[in-house]
């Protein structure tokens, strides 16, 4: 059986998970959602996909450190967390994340564009702990950071262990 999941809030502009998959996803933790759905893909929606199969994943789920949709981080993105939103986004991981999934981190970068994206992972880092999940990423950038899939040739892609702890103690203390 299919499982679609589609659980956003459009009228707040709000993506709190995307995936299609039977009975065994790869689960990746971005940064923040783009504007697909279950009707219109994108381009890492995409790749995530065939990076999934690629590894022999019957499909995949996204997730992300920050639930607001935007196609690019510009300056116009919120300042401050939006806490009603963040307690959502962990609801979610909570409801979703299956106990011992692979989860591969692909946030790049980018983690660093908004303080509050850090105390977001840490919060998410910590429900994901507690479902001994199996974390991972495709490599590391130069910086140390967990690579964007959309920006990696498929011969540079690895399930790779990642160390969340260190990381976390490394970049965001």
């Amino acid at each position: 059986m299919m499982h679609e999941v589609y659980l956003a809030d459009d009228a707040a502009g709000l993506r709190f998970a995307l995936g299609r998959y039977e009975e065994r996803p790869l689960l990746f933790l971005g940064i923040n959602p783009s504007t697909a759905d279950l009707q219109t893909s994108d381009p890492t929606v995409t790749r995530m996909a065939h990076i999934a199969a690629h590894f022999g994943y019957d499909g995949f789920l996204a997730l992300n450190v920050c639930p607001r949709r935007a196609a690019k981080l510009t300056a116009a993105f919120p300042k401050t967390a939006d806490p009603a939103a963040a307690a959502r986004q962990l609801d979610a991981f909570r409801t979703l994340v299956p106990e011992g999934a692979v989860v591969v981190a692909v946030w790049g970068a980018m983690i660093s564009f908004r303080p509050y994206f850090a105390d977001a992972l840490r919060d998410i880092a910590a429900v994901l702990t507690a479902k001994h999940v199996d974390w991972r990423c495709l490599c590391l950038t130069k910086a140390g950071h967990p690579h964007h899939p959309l920006y990696l040739s498929y011969d540079k892609i690895g399930l790779v262990p990642f160390d969340i702890r260190t990381y976390l103690q490394r970049y965001h203390t």
